[in-house]
């Protein structure tokens, strides 16, 4: 029990750790530039789609009046939009996207932890490799 114990601190101290500016009075977000508008307006659209049951794949809220298809831009990443919305809830915009990533980064960790005890990998070499993987 206390090695899991540390295992998971380490992991969620390293976490952290990673998003340590957004979360020490730095931007409320993580990312530069057009990718993190981007992404806030993508993982935006998805919201309000699953609220209103609107199909994601498609908006006229670009190039209006024609619209744009969604997924011939930008891919189908709705999934990681979805898993988001939870965090979207509880923290807002852009507030959301620090405890998100840490979630997501600890869930990475968790997996890749995972796969590497079923290939019988255990100790300090699963934690660096979950680590890594994180």
């Amino acid at each position: 029990m206390r090695e899991i114990l540390l295992t998971w601190i380490g992991l969620v101290v390293l976490a952290v750790g990673a998003v340590a500016p957004a979360l020490a009075g730095g931007p409320s977000y993580i990312g530069d530039g057009v990718d993190v508008y981007g992404t806030f307006w993508f993982y935006g659209w998805v919201a309000h789609c699953m609220e209103t049951g609107t199909s994601p794949g498609f908006t006229d809220w670009m190039f209006h009046p024609y619209g744009k298809d969604i997924f011939a831009h930008t891919g189908g990443n709705v999934v990681d939009a979805i898993a988001s919305l939870p965090f979207q809830k509880l923290f807002g915009t852009p507030g959301y996207q620090p405890p998100f990533i840490i979630a997501v980064l600890l869930l990475n960790a968790w997996a890749f932890k995972r796969l590497l005890h079923g290939l019988g990998i255990n100790g300090w070499s699963a934690w660096g490799g979950a680590a890594v993987w994180m």
